[in-house]
């Protein structure tokens, strides 16, 4: 959907510690989504928001989001 779902829902925003974009790779086609936009509204709710923009089919920010996933893991094991 677009950049405003996060002041549609803005607790469940405020409320998870990291933001998945997918389909990124789509995004040249919907001249209405506003990834920076996105990312300042969700910050303005939760300024320590991990966001990660992926896509499956190129592979872009799947190792980032991989490497926190792990790196949260890792904390909560501790």
């Amino acid at each position: 959907e677009g950049w405003d779902k996060v002041m549609k829902y803005p607790p469940m925003f405020a409320a998870v510690d990291a933001l998945i974009v997918t389909k990124c790779d789509y995004l040249p086609l919907n001249e209405d989504f506003d990834m920076d936009r996105l990312k300042e509204q969700a910050r303005l709710l939760n300024p320590d928001l991990e966001i990660f923009v992926t896509s499956a089919r190129t592979g872009e920010g799947i190792g980032e989001l991989a490497d926190w996933l792990q790196s949260q893991r890792t904390e909560k094991v501790k």
